[in-house]
């Protein structure tokens, strides 16, 4: 549950972000619960969910799916088939040294 003052999670425990970080593995549950924190106290309180398991789950799920959360993929250097850092760069000089 999002406690209101200060903005911070009551109710997960170590061991539910243990089960999360195992069936989520590319997925920094620490950062997405705090992104989570960002988003509902942006929401008007009629608005934010009362299962919030279920929420967090759905919001891992679909992080997951599409690759995992961003600042894990920033932390690996790369997006996941993406060419290595400097390949443009280094391209574009070949090209330019044939002309």
């Amino acid at each position: 549950m999002l406690d209101d003052e200060p903005k911070r999670w009551e109710g997960i425990t170590e061991g539910l972000k243990a089960l999360w970080a195992k069936s989520y593995p590319a997925c920094d549950i620490e950062a997405v619960l705090q992104e989570m924190v960002a988003y509902w106290d942006a929401q008007p309180k009629s608005k934010r969910k009362i299962n919030w398991k279920m929420t967090i789950v759905n919001r891992l799920k679909w992080l997951q799916d599409h690759g995992g959360s961003s600042r894990r993929v920033a932390v690996r250097g790369a997006l996941p088939g993406s060419a290595p850092a400097g390949t443009f760069l280094k391209m574009m000089k070949e090209r330019e040294a044939k002309k």
